[in-house]
């Protein structure tokens, strides 16, 4: 069985939010992926808010991924610990807010992804 993966590396500030709610879906499309992970870490130039979260998840992604910048927008942090659709790095010490992996349905079965 085949399965496709897209993985959109670092949206960055309101062109790459712009870009994101544009042409995500019809890349989806075009590439025939079955899941999308995108990482959202500096949707705010230096972090993510809630509302950009929901974004790029409604743009089309499945799974948004941070890194570095992950508690650049405190706001973020009631978010991480409510939604299971984004990740903070899984490195993190276990009592940062959020998770670091998540398993998740797609066309092709269960996925697991480690940020």
């Amino acid at each position: 069985m085949d399965f496709k993966l897209l993985g959109v590396g670092d949206v960055v500030g309101d062109p790459g939010m712009d870009r994101i709610s544009r042409s995500l879906r019809y890349l989806k499309r075009r590439t025939g992926a079955d899941f999308v992970i995108v990482n959202g870490e500096n949707a705010s130039v230096v972090g993510i808010t809630p509302r950009q979260a929901e974004e790029i998840l409604d743009a089309g992604a499945d799974v948004i991924t941070l890194g570095n910048h992950s508690f650049g927008k405190r706001e973020i942090v009631p978010y991480l610990e409510d939604s299971d659709r984004i990740l903070r790095p899984a490195n993190l010490a276990p009592q940062a807010p959020g998770r670091g992996w998540g398993i998740y349905d797609s066309r092709a079965g269960a996925i697991a992804v480690v940020d």
